[in-house]
């Protein structure tokens, strides 16, 4: 007569637990629904005896994070063992796994190269994206959240706790994150900007070493069982990495949900911290302009192909801040940088809007050509313009603003125009108005939501004064 474990009976149970392990290790989960007892012994590998890990590699070749199993080997084949960090669209892959279940969760940092200063850039945006989908969010990301109902829980959880928490800054050969006793500096920091110039330079005393920067992310943590970060030893004298850290060790077991303990007893609660992200993430995307380098570059493709709302409400958020219960405005906000810093930030977003839509239309032009020459030849396959329209059109990224002659300033906008991005939803993006600029972002296909628009009037302007830039850009080429 079959018995529920069919064959497994056979075996002595510490060798199914082997077996159970080894598949869990590898995502091979299936062997679970053959028969509810061989569920019953396996699930605990895959809940309470389970460690999730995350390989965050700035050297790799897109910005994807491995995700890896206990041996720091892939955690299943083909796409199931990556996440794509690329769009500012909260990436969903990570909303079944039963992540307050597991025994822990591991991060994996390796260091940037200074030399390439975008696999700083690519690092933040793996990170804080990494943790947009795995944390607890807002339900209105536009709004402070006011008690409990305002935090939405991934589906696959039962609460908003976490499991114990490892992160690991690590280090390989060549690839460190300091020495010497001092720590890395991809990037100048935004409090060494210098008014009358209008630049600013990288300073190896400055507060915001690569290190900083990718830690001060992981400030959001909230009700982990526990944390353990493992630092190089260039950060062991740091003043700001001990800050952080100091932060780190107080919040990560608070029950309370970030965004809720706005004003602690030393006001160095969420709303610093939320400050402190907000503006690196202003910080690294204007610097993201004009950065030298092959990362960088593809970066900016990046950032281009995903120029859609969500990225200017992200944006626009970062900026502004929220309003809290009692009225007070540009919490989380860039309220620390310089007033000369904030106009030049902001200065910058509409020249990056127009240079992302001449950009676009130049692709929809190069593939018009193309297209007519593959009709006429009959020697290729007609292909759809979204069909890998920016790997296609530009294989090596998009060039640094200051050797791009597609990309201008505009130090005098439209006079129709707003200075900067929204931050209420409700309200609608440059993208939204301009109704031909879909710049291929696969999260908002479908979904321009015309009715938000503004006046027709407003969405003809802009569309002349765009293309009218772009014919006079055109000429100068």
């Amino acid at each position: 007569m079959a018995t529920p474990l069919g064959d497994l009976e056979q075996l002595p149970g510490e060798l199914r637990n082997i077996i159970y392990e080894a598949l869990i290790q590898q995502r091979g989960t299936q062997l679970a629904y053959t028969s509810k007892q061989i569920y019953n012994e396996i699930i605990p590998y895959l809940e309470e005896k389970f460690v999730l890990g995350f390989h965050i590699d700035p050297a790799d070749y897109s910005s994807v994070v491995r995700i890896i199993n206990q041996s720091g080997r892939p955690w299943g084949t083909g796409n199931q063992n990556t996440f794509d960090a690329r769009s500012p669209h909260i990436n969903r892959s990570l909303e079944m796994p039963p992540i307050d279940k597991f025994k822990q969760v591991q991060f994996i940092i390796d260091a940037p190269n200074p030399k390439d200063p975008g696999q700083l850039v690519r690092a933040w945006y793996q990170v804080t994206r990494l943790l947009d989908a795995m944390l607890p969010r807002w339900c209105n990301p536009s709004e402070l959240p006011q008690d409990q109902s305002d935090i939405e829980v991934p589906k696959g959880r039962r609460g908003s706790n976490l499991p114990a928490i490892e992160i690991t800054f690590r280090e390989s050969g060549e690839r460190t994150w300091g020495g010497h006793g001092m720590l890395n500096h991809s990037v100048p920091s935004y409090e060494d900007w210098v008014e009358n110039t209008h630049s600013v330079q990288i300073s190896p005393d400055s507060r915001d070493s690569d290190l900083a920067v990718i830690l001060t992310p992981f400030l959001r943590i909230r009700n982990a069982a526990s944390l353990q970060v493992r630092l190089p030893a260039a950060a062991s004298s740091d003043l700001h990495i001990r800050f952080i850290m100091n932060l780190l060790e107080e919040r990560a077991g608070s029950d309370i949900p970030f965004g809720m303990d706005l004003h602690g007893q030393d006001d160095i609660a969420d709303a610093e911290c939320l400050t402190m992200q907000n503006t690196l993430h202003v910080w690294l995307d204007c610097l993201l302009d004009d950065l030298r380098g092959p990362t960088a570059n593809l970066l900016r493709r990046d950032r281009f192909q995903y120029f859609c709302p969500e990225y200017e409400y992200k944006l626009g958020t970062c900026l502004q801040g929220f309003e809290d219960s009692r009225g007070r405005h540009g919490i989380g906000g860039l309220r620390s940088i310089d007033e000369d810093l904030w106009h030049h930030v902001v200065g910058q977003y509409f020249s990056r809007l127009a240079a992302a839509y001449k950009h676009q239309q130049m692709a929809h032009a190069r593939y018009g050509k193309w297209n007519n020459f593959a009709k006429r030849n009959e020697s290729q396959p007609e292909e759809s313009f979204a069909s890998g329209l920016w790997e296609k059109w530009y294989p090596r990224g998009i060039a640094a603003k200051s050797l791009n002659i597609g990309w201008k300033d505009h130090e005098t906008l439209p006079w129709f125009w707003r200075a900067f991005p929204v931050a209420d939803r409700r309200q609608a993006t440059a993208c939204t108005i301009l109704g031909d600029f879909n710049a291929g972002c696969s999260d908002c296909v479908g979904n321009s939501r015309r009715e938000d628009r503004m006046s027709s009037v407003l969405q003809w302007r802009l569309w002349a004064y765009m293309n009218g830039t772009l014919v006079a850009a055109e000429e100068e080429d």
